[in-house]
C-alpha cells in the first residue's frame, strides 16, 4: 500500500474512532502524537525566539512544548488526560526544562489565550470550527497558529509544512480592524 493510501486509511480510522469516543467523552481529537521530525521542522520554520510564549491546546505528552523549551521558549500545555500530562512533566524534568514548561489539566475551549505568540492545535475539522471562533476572539494580533493535520476553513495559511505525510498549516493573527471580531487571518510571512 502506498503512503497516500496508508495515510488516508489512518485518518479514516482515527475519525471513526473519534466519532465513537466523542459519544462517551468531551474529547475533540484522538490521542495522536505528532512525529518529532514534524515538530522540529515546524519550530525551525517558525524561527522561535526566547521571548515567544507557546501554548499547545490538547498537548498530550507535551512534546511540542519540550521542543520549544529546548529553544529557550516558555510554554503551557492543556489536556484532559492526566496520564499524558504526568508523562510530559516527567519528560520536562528529565530534559531540565521544567521551569519553562507548564502542563495543566484544563478544557482547551475555556483556557485564556492572551499573551501567547504561538498556539498549536491538532484537532479534527469539527473541533477546529469551534476553536476558530475562540482564536478569532482571543488570540493576540501577530500570534501564529499552527494547525496540525487540517486546515482551518476560511483562513489562509502563510506556510505549510509536510513531514512524513502529515501537514502543519501556519496562520498569523493580525488585527486589521475590518472584521466584526476585529481580528483577521492575514497572508503575511510567518
Amino acid at each position: 500500500m502506498d503512503r497516500k493510501r496508508t495515510t488516508s486509511a489512518l485518518v479514516k480510522y482515527a475519525k471513526e474512532t473519534f466519532v465513537e469516543h466523542t459519544r462517551e467523552t468531551s474529547l475533540v481529537a484522538p490521542i495522536s502524537p505528532s512525529p518529532e521530525s514534524l515538530i522540529e521542522t515546524v519550530l525551525d520554520g517558525l524561527r522561535l525566539e526566547p521571548h515567544d510564549i507557546v501554548v499547545d491546546l490538547g498537548c498530550g505528552d507535551g512534546r511540542w512544548l519540550l521542543a520549544a523549551a529546548r529553544r529557550g521558549c516558555a510554554g503551557r500545555g492543556l489536556d484532559l488526560n492526566e496520564d499524558l500530562l504526568r508523562k510530559g512533566r516527567l519528560a520536562a524534568a528529565e530534559a531540565r526544562v521544567s521551569s519553562l514548561v507548564e502542563l495543566d489539566k484544563e478544557d482547551i475551549f475555556v483556557a485564556p489565550l492572551a499573551g501567547s505568540t504561538v498556539i498549536i492545535v491538532y484537532l479534527f475539522r469539527e473541533g477546529l470550527a469551534k476553536m476558530k471562533e475562540k482564536l478569532e476572539a482571543e488570540a493576540d494580533p501577530g500570534a501564529r497558529v499552527v494547525s496540525v493535520g487540517f486546515q482551518i476553513r476560511g483562513w489562509v495559511s502563510v506556510a505549510t509544512f509536510v513531514v512524513e505525510g502529515l501537514h502543519a498549516y501556519i496562520y498569523r493573527v493580525s488585527d486589521l480592524g475590518d472584521s466584526s471580531s476585529g481580528r483577521t487571518i492575514a497572508g503575511v510571512a510567518p
